[in-house]
């Protein structure tokens, strides 16, 4: 999809392709990170499928499917697992997290070959 996007950059994007200037038309006010904010914007997945806009830089995501409550049974295994911070936690968040790539390796050998 391309590099990522600072928040800065998007907001005065989105304010010329409103049609105003940016700091001129529209003031914008740096007020730090409240919580659940964040500094850049991520890149959507493949496995979110983006379908084009009428604009070649702006992207719509799908949300990816999953069974809700097969997610939260294996998120409570994962839970009880950290709480006794077991080997099992690694596999676990692959088997949560389809996508999780970090320790593969580890996660092989902790759980006797299984991944």
């Amino acid at each position: 999809m391309g590099k990522p996007v600072r928040i800065d950059d998007l907001a005065r994007n989105m304010i010329r392709l409103s049609g105003y200037t940016p700091d001129v038309d529209i003031k914008i006010e740096y007020t730090g990170l409240r919580p659940g904010e964040k500094l850049y914007e991520e890149l959507l997945m493949d496995e979110e499928g983006m379908t084009d806009t009428q604009n070649s830089l702006i992207h719509i995501g799908h949300p990816l499917e999953f069974d809700e409550e097969s997610f939260y049974a294996e998120l409570d295994k994962l839970a009880a697992a950290a709480k006794h911070e077991t080997r099992e936690m690694k596999r676990l968040v692959k088997k949560l997290v389809p996508t999780y790539e970090g320790y593969v390796g580890k996660i092989e050998e902790d759980a006797g070959g299984e991944a």
